[in-house]
């Protein structure tokens, strides 16, 4: 039965949890680290400098989202795992390809478990990182981001982090053909539609 509770309290997120299954629990807590590595891979044209600015960009969004109080508890203890478990990272970076029936599979473990708020910021969440991390280089201008203005940009992109909307597949991003692609794929997984 899907809860009607609005937020979760961290008993409630680590109840949810225990009830996955280690698999399940692995690749639930993999998802914000490996949706950011989806999107990063789907585009090398920019090199191995493009590919390590991403990949470092990544650790920092992951940092960031995760001390966002305004995110919901479940979405926050998720990320906060994935941060613990980063000695977990290079083999999380196998199989990449895979990521969007990973997240309908991650999805359909914990939707009944989660009020639709919840599922939805932990969608929102998941599609801002990899949103984010596409723009950590802008393959079409090669331009690099900084990392003292990116927060300042990601801020920009995403409308600050924790708020759901504000990123779209269109124009008004400014990333490669080939990470849009990916962008889409991991939408349709997420059932998410970004405004």
């Amino acid at each position: 039965m899907r809860r009607s509770a609005l937020s979760l309290t961290a008993e409630q997120t680590s109840d949810i949890l225990s009830r996955l299954s280690a698999g399940e629990r692995e690749a639930l807590v993999a998802l914000p680290y490996r949706v950011g590595l989806f999107v990063s891979f789907s585009d090398l044209s920019g090199g191995w400098g493009a590919q390590e600015k991403e990949l470092e960009t990544l650790s920092s969004i992951l940092r960031e989202f995760s001390e966002d109080f305004c995110k919901s508890e479940f979405s926050q203890s998720v990320l906060m795992q994935t941060l613990r478990a980063r000695a977990q990272w290079p083999s999380w970076s196998q199989n990449i390809d895979s990521v969007p029936v990973e997240v309908e599979l991650a999805l359909d473990s914990i939707k009944m478990a989660l009020s639709d708020k919840s599922l939805l910021d932990f969608k929102t969440v998941l599609f801002d990182i990899a949103t984010a991390v596409a723009m950590a280089f802008r393959e079409d201008d090669g331009e690099s981001q900084s990392s003292a203005s990116r927060p300042s940009i990601l801020t920009k992109i995403l409308g600050g982090f924790g708020f759901a909307g504000k990123v779209t597949l269109f124009p008004q991003i400014n990333v490669s053909q080939a990470e849009r692609v990916a962008l889409a794929k991991l939408a349709k997984a997420l059932d998410y539609k970004p405004e």
